[in-house]
């Protein structure tokens, strides 16, 4: 029997786009003077009000009940409705409100409306880093956040990642980090303030790695299981992980593979894993459509080197039905 494979991508997108040379600028530069330089971009834009106001709406439509939720809802947006502009020129840093609109831009681009999203919603532990690579002069930019003390890069796309996860699958795509020059990014009164450079260099994202072992996964596993059991009301036969129990029939398996989950997760957003997760099963139009009959379920969560392996079994309770006898 052919089992489908459902395969959940989370992409990393680690894109330069900041030239090497540093502008020069009066010590009262105008907003225009500013697109070219990220610091001063962030402190123009973000300070002035009709920037603010075009990101008032799309802030609070993304905020979630807590912090994690709304980063979630922020990458997850941005990787859903703005693109890489691989044709726009990198000195030139779009406003919010402008990106808003082209819905296309570059790292700097994102970066200022990450920040932007997060400080209207009053978020403090902000800011954004400049990262460095071995093999070329551009740099990148990326916004970054404090989440429970751990320190997350949020680039452009889902998931938000630790600095460790960040510098593996940097190198995976053959972009090597060498450092990264940490800004954290404050508003008080209306006003900007950037404290920083804090420098980064590759053993201090190495340090600050997240390690899943055998005991998060198994809780991930039983999370998973109690979550279908309440949302699709079928029952748990522990028995469909290996044949069709006796009383069953139509035995059904699917797969969903997450590929470098071992690196990417977090336990810190364990709840917006789960929740994406049980949406790619429970969403699945295949599977609905078997849930509808389906009175049993069972789910396994393994690992195959770097990937995550959930297999998903379905099977239907026979009905039995006496046969009443007329005697004359």
């Amino acid at each position: 029997m052919r089992v489908p494979l459902l395969i959940l991508l989370f992409l990393v997108l680690t894109s330069g786009c900041i030239a090497p040379s540093t502008p020069s600028f009066t010590q009262t530069p105008t907003c225009l003077e500013q697109e070219k330089d990220l610091n001063k971009a962030i402190k123009c834009y973000l300070e002035d009000p009709r920037e603010i106001k075009a990101l008032t709406n799309l802030s609070k439509s993304l905020k979630g009940p807590n912090e994690e939720w709304t980063i979630w809802n922020i990458l997850k947006w941005e990787e859903e409705n703005l693109k890489y502009d691989d044709n726009k020129p990198t000195n030139y840093i779009l406003r919010p409100s402008e990106f808003l609109v082209k819905r296309k831009g570059v790292c700097t681009d994102y970066t200022v409306l990450t920040l932007g999203l997060l400080l209207t919603l009053n978020y403090s532990q902000v800011g954004f880093m400049i990262v460095h690579y071995a093999e070329s002069t551009t740099l990148h930019s990326t916004a970054i956040a404090n989440v429970s003390g751990t320190l997350f890069v949020l680039d452009q796309k889902l998931p938000p990642l630790d600095l460790g996860s960040y510098i593996v699958e940097s190198g995976k795509a053959g972009k090597l980090i060498t450092q990264g020059e940490l800004y954290y990014v404050s508003k008080s009164n209306g006003s900007i303030i950037i404290e920083g450079p804090t420098i980064l260099g590759a053993n201090d994202f190495i340090r600050q790695d997240y390690k899943i072992d055998e005991q998060e996964l198994k809780s991930i596993e039983i999370a998973l299981k109690t979550m279908i059991a309440q949302r699709s009301k079928l029952s748990q036969v522990y028995e469909l992980k290996y044949s069709l129990p006796r009383g069953f029939k139509e035995r059904r398996a699917w797969i969903l593979k997450i590929p470098r989950f071992r690196v990417i997760y977090n336990p810190i957003f364990k709840e917006q894993y789960l929740e994406t997760i049980i949406y790619h099963i429970l969403e699945d139009e295949e599977i609905k459509e078997h849930i509808k009959t389906a009175t049993g379920f069972y789910l396994e969560v393994t690992t195959e080197q770097e990937d995550l392996i959930i297999k998903f079994y379905l099977a239907k309770q026979y009905i039995y039905k006496g046969h009443n006898k007329n005697r004359g």
